[in-house]
């Protein structure tokens, strides 16, 4: 019994604790926060606000905000939370994101950044207002109890899982059972909540009406059961907020604006991944029967909208003959020879693809980082500028401008911790203009290529975003988009010698990517203001615009090659973006707008922003007094949990609680138990995250088991006290790689929980007394992959690990302990991937024990870091280990697919054909190439989504040992990571 327990445990390790939700305590490379930004607090009714310095301005606005979508939204949601809702506000982000979590308290984390203009998130009047509604509608959806789940909470708290089987079946059955919802219910609320509460959202978007109409139209509408899983093709990640919105939005005006708010609490008051009765009982139907009425209604809206498009003639184009899924921001080579465009395609990653103009051959293709995707051209067309992120001082995630030279193939990095965004090289080559971003503001800024001084052009404070400057072929001008919080979007001129601003063109519609035609008479932009994004063009000299295109997906990014007589643009389509060409004919535009549309969405918010802000003045919100940040306020435990675990006399039960501040800054974790053969047991593990580096102290009394440890696979335990202190420091990091050193001091002593009778393992004694050590370990993280993979494609990971033990320390034992890791993946087409992995360790000189024997053979887990396949686990011991692994990987079939909305979605298979090597020795015998031993074999894998959250990939294999003491081998494994 025990021995099929610690299997379980084992089991449910490998599928659910790869790390905690929240609170995993596992050592940072440093700091998770900027140690320079100092958080201060505001408090309101209902909210904590905390905040660095630089956004004192957005903290009190956010705090305006938060109270007033309070009332409104527990309204509709039927939900108060009994605490207040901590929130972060950050700016170590260039792009806009928030987040939020109820375990094991409330909490929303909001990066200080607005959203690109051509983005999903592009259409907003207050972006600060939208991210809060759709947060805190996750805070009011997951946070909810009922019935069962309201005694549960006040029992055991909002928790989070632990170590074993029995703290994580309870924290199934206490925490809010909503967290499990699937993402597009939990997705769905928070898109529908931020249109239904505002006068823009995602809902009321022309650029999520325009991938609703194209999937009309195309016949790409996903069904219900696709929504459970990770769809790696466009919209992607989308997915869920989109067709969650919309269902949500189908239900509340199908059924009553309460009915959202019904089945919050409805499904707070089930066990989780029951999810069709609370729909059934409300509408009488399921889930899946109100999705396919909803699909059906968009259907018809969205066919009456093609048809009313359809009523003019539309624009001729020819699409570019690209690969790619989404082609953006064609730039031409001021000579004509080349267009360069960023290419995301979810099987490789993000570049910017240089092709020839004439033949559209690619002629060269740069790798980027996320960014804003501007791409600009130097006058002799020799060179690009363009923008990327990458990390600042291992902490924040900023923007500088790079260049590419096409002679030398090599990028170049021009500034440092510029957070520059939208860059355009000057028509003489000397000056790059740009939107510089700080803490709560935008500016234009011009720097000198040269000497790369910066100048700040304008002067903007407040609620403005500014985008896409632009220079006008002489030199003289810099077009540019600038947006303010009412939603307005103006198109403004600067005289760059005098520094002087003009506004061309002020509009409530979501106009971008300016740019000049080659004799400067036409600003072209992009417009939604027929409810379809056309290209427009601004005549300078009559101060007016007119419609340039009329198509039935969008129009984006416009480029006017000189002397082509030509518009490139970004069209799409239901699978993507792509590169399109058509002619450049002013007499062919139109100067009154052709047919509109609207989104689908209900005109009518419940509440607008405006009157928001009305409530809040009239009721004179209450903000406490600013005080520096205090960790304590939310570290303290807030639930428990029951544990189960055992030693050599049985079942030890036990309790568990952890806790972290809301900044990270301190983390905890403490277990503690007691056996039935009346032995107690503690592990205690804190980080301290705030400075550089991270220092973490663990001190622990626990049974450890070695399973199978003797001949005839005897368990065996023994009780470990120690106290382990280390500190943990980056060396070197970027996005996608980093280089670390751990190191410290580790007391411990051993002794027996089992009573073995002088039995020894190949001789060797069961090491009683102290383990004193030093360690220090260096480890380098550099992998990819992709939407499509099958399991990482490129890069390398590569671990060393030295621990010293000896008596001047306090150990009983003086030795040395050696282990080197080395991964590397190789990438081919369709996602193909080979994987090498080179291990081996030594316990040189010095005692020898027992319980540091080296063992190979088995099939791959946690527990057996030397498996060999095709040998029985543990087969040979020695004190020198190498091992050896060479996989190829290949995909057999994506599915994409699921069972309704049941908690189930089959992803993909794949196939990897193995070889496995190894060897030990140093106790009886020496080394001996001939005793390598190794297997060959295959597995069948399948990638899979259980619960809508948990990725696993269970495995069948077979192997066979091709030398001595080798075995056939058919076996089950589960990974958790490829």
């Amino acid at each position: 019994m025990k021995n099929l327990f610690h299997t379980l445990c084992i089991l449910i390790t490998a599928l659910f604790f790869t790390g905690w939700f929240l609170l995993n305590p596992q050592v940072s490379d440093a700091a998770t926060i900027d140690p320079s930004f100092e958080f201060s607090t505001i408090e309101t009714d209902n909210f904590v606000i905390h905040f660095h310095q630089g956004l004192d301005d957005i903290a009190r606005k956010a705090a305006s905000i938060s109270e007033g979508i309070h009332e409104r939204l527990t309204g509709s949601l039927k939900w108060s939370p009994a605490e207040k809702t901590q929130i972060v506000l950050i700016d170590s982000i260039d792009f806009a994101n928030g987040m939020a979590t109820v375990l094991p308290y409330n909490a929303i984390y909001v990066f200080a950044a607005p959203p690109l203009n051509d983005s999903i998130l592009g259409e907003y009047e207050d972006w600060l207002e939208i991210v809060l509604i759709h947060e805190y509608t996750h805070i009011l959806t997951m946070d909810t109890a009922s019935g069962y789940s309201s005694v549960t909470r006040k029992v055991f708290g909002k928790s989070i899982p632990g170590y074993d089987p029995l703290s994580f079946l309870v924290f199934l059955l206490t925490a809010p059972p909503n967290v499990f919802m699937p993402d597009w219910w939990i997705e769905g609320m928070a898109t529908w909540a931020e249109t239904e509460f505002t006068s823009s959202g995602r809902g009321r978007s022309s650029f999520v009406d325009m991938i609703l109409r194209m999937a009309v139209l195309e016949d790409s509408i996903p069904r219900i059961d696709q929504l459970n899983g990770d769809a790696p093709y466009w919209p992607s990640g989308n997915i869920p907020y989109i067709y969650g919105m919309m269902l949500e939005r189908y239900i509340a005006e199908t059924y009553g604006e309460e009915a959202p708010g019904k089945l919050n609490i409805s499904h707070s008051g089930r066990l989780p991944f029951f999810i069709s009765a609370p729909a059934e009982r409300l509408t009488g139907l399921n889930y899946s029967q109100l999705y396919n009425e909803m699909v059906s209604e968009l259907r018809a809206g969205e066919r009456k909208n093609i048809e009313r498009l359809n009523l003019e003639p539309l624009t001729e184009f020819n699409k570019i003959p690209l690969k790619g899924e989404r082609l953006t921001n064609p730039r031409t080579s001021p000579d004509g020879r080349y267009i360069a465009v960023n290419r995301r395609d979810p099987h490789f990653h993000e570049e910017i693809v240089i092709v020839d103009a004439k033949t559209y051959k690619e002629v060269s293709a740069v790798r980027r980082l996320p960014s804003d995707h501007s791409i600009s051209w130097t006058p002799d067309s020799r060179k690009i500028y363009f923008t990327q992120a990458d990390i600042k001082n291992s902490y924040n995630f900023y923007q500088d401008i790079y260049s590419y030279g096409l002679d030398d193939k090599s990028i170049k990095r021009i500034t440092r911790d510029m957070r520059a965004k939208d860059i355009d090289v000057s028509p003489d080559g000397r000056n790059i203009v740009f939107v510089k971003v700080e803490a709560g503001r935008q500016n234009i800024a011009v720097s000198t290529l040269e000497s790369n001084d910066v100048e700040v052009i304008t002067g903007m404070q407040g609620d403005y975003t500014l985008s896409s400057p632009k220079w006008s072929p002489d030199g003289r001008f810099i077009v540019f988009v600038k947006r303010d919080i009412s939603g307005n979007t103006s198109i403004e001129l600067i005289d760059f010698d005098t520094k002087t601003t003009e506004t061309l063109t002020v509009s409530d519609y979501n106009n971008m990517s300016p740019t000049w035609s080659g004799d400067g008479r036409f600003i072209i932009y992009s417009s939604d203001r027929t409810g379809v994004y056309n290209l427009f063009a601004f005549s300078i000299a009559e101060k007016k615009s007119y419609q340039v295109t009329h198509v039935l997906g969008s129009a984006f990014q416009p480029d006017i090659p000189a002397g082509s007589g030509k518009i490139l643009f970004s069209g799409y389509s239901s699978k993507g973006f792509y590169i399109a060409e058509m002619l450049y004919d002013a007499s062919g535009w139109m100067s009154m707008p052709g047919p509109e549309i609207k989104p689908l969405w209900n005109d009518n918010s419940r509440r607008t922003a405006a009157d928001a802000g009305e409530q809040i003045e009239e009721n004179s919100l209450s903000i406490r007094e600013k005080k520096a940040y205090c960790p304590l306020e939310t570290l303290r435990p807030r639930f428990w949990l029951p544990t189960l675990s055992f030693d050599d006399d049985g079942a030890v039960f036990g309790a568990f609680t952890a806790g972290q501040d809301v900044l990270g800054y301190h983390s905890y974790m403490v277990q503690g138990g007691y056996g039935t053969g009346g032995r107690g047991y503690l592990d205690f593990n804190y980080i301290y995250d705030r400075w550089y580096p991270t220092f973490f102290l663990r001190t622990y009394s626990l049974p450890v088991l070695y399973s199978g440890f003797f001949k005839n696979n005897d368990d065996y335990y023994e009780r470990h006290r120690g106290l382990i202190a280390g500190i943990k420091l980056p060396l070197s990091t970027s996005l996608e790689s980093s280089l670390s050193l751990t190191a410290g001091y580790n007391y411990e002593k051993v002794s027996r929980l089992t009573d073995i009778y002088g039995r020894t393992v190949d001789g060797l004694e069961v090491y009683e007394g102290r383990r004193d050590n030093v360690f220090i370990g260096l480890r380098y993280g550099g992998t990819l992959k992709y939407p499509y993979s099958i399991s990482r494609e490129e890069g390398r990971n590569i671990s060393l690990t030295y621990r010293r033990y000896d008596t001047d320390l306090g150990s009983g034992l003086d030795q040395d302990e050696y282990a080197i890791d080395y991964e590397e993946y190789m990438g081919f087409k369709k996602n193909h991937a080979a994987y090498l992995n080179l291990k081996g360790a030594a316990a040189a000189d010095g005692d020898l024990i027992a319980q540091q024997a080296y063992r190979i053979g088995g099939i791959p887990s946690v527990q057996n870091e030397y498996s060999i396949r095709g040998f029985s686990s543990g087969f040979q011991t020695g004190k020198y280990v190498v091992k050896s692994t060479l996989e190829y990987r290949f995909p057999i079939k994506y599915f994409f697919r699921g069972w309704n909305t049941k908690p189930f979605f089959w992803d993909r298979l794949h196939v990897a054909a193995f070889a496995d090597a190894g060897n030990v020795w140093g106790f009886n015998k020496g080394f001996d190439p001939d005793d390598f031993s190794a297997g060959i074999g295959a597995e069948a894998r399948i990638d899979m989504v259980l619960g809508y959250k948990l990725k696993i990939t269970p495995a069948i294999g077979i192997a066979q040992g091709i030398t001595d003491n080798g075995v056939t081998q058919a076996y089950i494994t589960v990974y958790t990571e490829l």
